[in-house]
This record gives structure tokens, C-alpha cells and sequence, in this order.
């Protein structure tokens, strides 16, 4: 029921208050009285939309209050309840205020809403019949609340709409859970190729250290040789050879040591590093001799390295990090779900089917069997 009425700035308004009593309430007057500025106000309020034009000449806003008692409006409660837009109890408050900038503002028991929730509100508060308003009792679903208010069956009703509404929501689970599992099976099988391809490369650290210095190794082959040869001479083959020199220089001091023993000091690091250089020699003949020469390995080597590079371009990782993404991505897909149970939801989504469906012709027969009281004309 209309409780208050406030109107404030609003056409030819200055401003206004009206309460209304319980009963019928009649508002009369001349042609231009302000009768339809009235239903104006309280439309703009119910969501329909306005404009600058309406704001009373001079003034910066229109603003117009209402208050509804909405005891008997279980659904309207229902529906403020889901909207968080409660207010004072078995009260509704909606405020509507319109701005010179154009600018227009709504509220609903001191809620900021939208225009449409204005609408939805009003749908359950007010019905306006006029020659050019919309009538609520052309809405079909204004039709079937008296059908089935005359038929005694709100509740039957209701029991259908949450029966549907199950129904719904079984149907929107199973689809997401679909998409889910379609998804779930496109990661699977991306996550198995990447897996496949890289056990394939069979490739770890160790490896890729060790062709790091092969390749290094043999791309300097010639170089690294012709340095071993160079040093076998210089230290042992040529006439001058650094070993026969200090072989030589050993002697000479080996042969004076008779007169003077300070001597003794110096030929023994003499010794040391002749052993030293000799050693030194020998491994250079050994490392010269297993000196891999031959082109083939340094082409396979250079294969590899390629096949590795290509791998690390593909996934978007530097070569060393293909063994851990190789771990990652067996994790990965150990991880993933091997897929829901769609079955059982197609079972709840049938069952809750089948139950809205027995509702519903059950509401059905009793909306059509219902007998129709006839009144005799007068």
C-alpha cells in the first residue's frame, strides 16, 4: 500500500507531501491541476525515465520520496532479501533524483540501484491503468499470479519454479562440467605431445656441458694441435730443447757441488722441475695423440646442439631449462584430473527434470480443472 508520497522541485512543484490513508483514495481536480504531475513523480520513482526538463524552473534537482507498506508482499520481501537491499521492516523506501547535468539517481531503502531494479520493484508495488500507461494485467506473468491465486495453487507454484530452477542448475552444472572436462582433455593431450617430444630429445645438464666443450674443443682442433706439437718441440725435440737446457745446467751444478753445499738447494728444485717438465711432455704427446680429428664427430656434435636449440625455441626456454620443464611437465600431468563425473550430474539433471515436469502438469491440471464460478448478469 502507498503510505507517503514527497515531492520536491519537480515541473510546477515546489514542493509537496502527501499521506495516504488505508482505503480508497480519490485525487480530483481541474484540467491542469497537477493531477498527472503526480503520477509523473511516482512513475519516475517505479524506473521509468526522465529527464532535466522535469526539474522546476530555477532549481538544481528534483528529488521524490515514497514509501510503500509491503507486509503482504512476501515476494517483494523475498526479492529486497536476495538484492541486499533491506530496509525498515514491512517498509519500502525508493528515493529518485534527477540533476540539471542530466544525471539521475535511484535508491531503494537508502541503496544506491539501477533503473531497472527501480523497475523490478515496481512491478510488484503498483499497477497503473490508463488510456496510455501500461496495464500490469497484459503481462502474462500477472495472469497466471491471479490464475493461480483464484485457483488456490501459489504454493504449487512456487514448488515448480524451484523444481525448474533445480533443473537449471543441474543442466548449467553439467555443461560447465563438460567444457571442464573438454578442456581438461585439450591440456592432457597438449601436455603429452610436449612430454613425448621432449623424452625424445633424451637430453640432461651433463650432456649439455659436456657437447658445450666438445664443440669448443673441436672447432679449435687445428689451433690445439698445432699448440701441443709446438710445445713437444720447444720442450724436448728441438737442438735447444728446454729440457736438455736445464739438464745441462743440473750437471754443472751437480758437478760443483763438492765445493760449495749451498748448491744443493738449487739442483734439487733443478730435479723437481725437470720430473715436472718431463711430465709436462708426456702429456702433451698423450693429449696430442687422442686429439680427435675427425670431422664427422664435430658435425654430430653440431647436429645436436641444433636439435637442442630448435627444442628450447619452441617451448620458449633456454636450453638449459629443458630438463626442468621436462619435470614440470610430468608433474603436471599427474596432477591433472582424469575427469569428473558427468554421468552422475546427467542422472541428478534427469531426476530434477522429471521432477519439475510432474509439477508442472500438476499444476497444469489444476489451473485448467478448477471450476469457474459463474456470476448471473444484472
Amino acid at each position: 500500500m502507498l503510505k507517503h508520497l514527497s515531492i520536491k522541485d519537480f515541473v510546477i512543484v515546489d514542493r509537496i507531501e502527501l499521506d495516504f490513508m488505508p482505503g480508497f483514495t480519490m485525487l480530483t481536480g481541474e484540467t491542469g491541476a497537477g493531477k498527472s504531475i503526480l503520477i509523473d513523480a511516482l512513475m519516475l520513482t517505479l524506473g521509468e525515465r526522465g529527464d532535466a526538463s522535469q526539474i522546476r524552473l530555477g532549481c538544481e534537482r528534483a528529488e521524490i520520496n515514497v514509501i510503500f507498506d509491503i507486509c503482504r508482499l512476501p515476494g517483494l520481501l523475498n526479492w529486497l532479501d536476495e538484492n541486499d537491499l533491506q530496509g525498515d521492516p514491512d517498509s519500502c523506501l525508493m528515493r529518485r533524483i534527477i540533476e540539471t547535468n542530466g544525471r539521475s539517481r535511484g535508491y531503494i531503502n537508502g541503496h544506491t540501484v539501477t533503473l531497472q531494479q527501480l523497475r523490478s520493484a515496481g512491478e510488484c508495488l503498483l499497477a497503473i491503468h490508463s488510456q496510455h500507461a501500461h496495464q500490469s494485467l497484459l503481462l502474462k506473468d500477472a495472469q497466471r499470479e491471479l490464475l493461480d491465486a483464484f485457483s488456490g495453487c501459489g504454493d504449487l507454484a512456487r514448488a515448480v519454479k524451484t523444481a525448474y530452477q533445480n533443473w537449471q542448475d543441474c543442466y548449467q552444472q553439467r555443461i560447465a562440467m563438460e567444457r571442464r572436462a573438454a578442456e581438461s582433455r585439450d591440456k592432457r593431450e597438449q601436455l603429452e605431445w610436449q612430454l613425448d617430444e621432449l623424452s625424445a630429445l633424451n637430453f640432461t645438464h651433463e650432456e649439455w656441458q659436456a657437447l658445450q666443450a666438445d664443440h669448443s674443443r673441436l672447432s679449435h682442433v687445428a689451433a690445439l694441435q698445432a699448440a701441443a706439437e709446438m710445445g713437444v718441440d720447444v720442450l724436448s725435440e728441438r737442438e735447444n730443447a728446454v729440457l736438455a737446457q736445464i739438464n745441462t745446467v743440473n750437471g754443472q751444478l751437480q758437478n760443483l757441488l763438492e765445493y760449495d753445499s749451498q748448491l744443493k738447494t738449487i739442483t734439487d728444485l733443478l730435479e723437481s722441475a725437470q720430473i715436472q717438465l718431463q711430465e709436462s711432455i708426456y702429456e702433451l704427446k698423450h693429449y696430442q695423440q687422442h686429439l680427435d680429428l675427425d670431422p664427422q664427430v664435430l658435425q654430430d656434435i653440431e647436429q645436436r646442439l641444433s636439435a637442442i636449440h630448435t627444442t628450447a625455441r619452441k617451448f620458449r626456454v633456454t636450453p638449459e631449462e629443458l630438463p626442468q620443464l621436462l619435470e614440470n611437465i610430468s608433474q603436471q600431468l599427474k596432477t591433472l584430473g582424469s575427469g569428473s563425473d558427468i554421468g552422475h550430474l546427467q542422472t541428478l539433471e534427469t531426476a530434477a527434470q522429471a521432477e519439475y515436469r510432474k509439477q508442472a502438469k500438476e499444476l497444469s491440471t489444476v489451473r485448467v480443472n478448477k471450476p469457474v464460478k459463474h456470476y448471473p448478469c444484472r
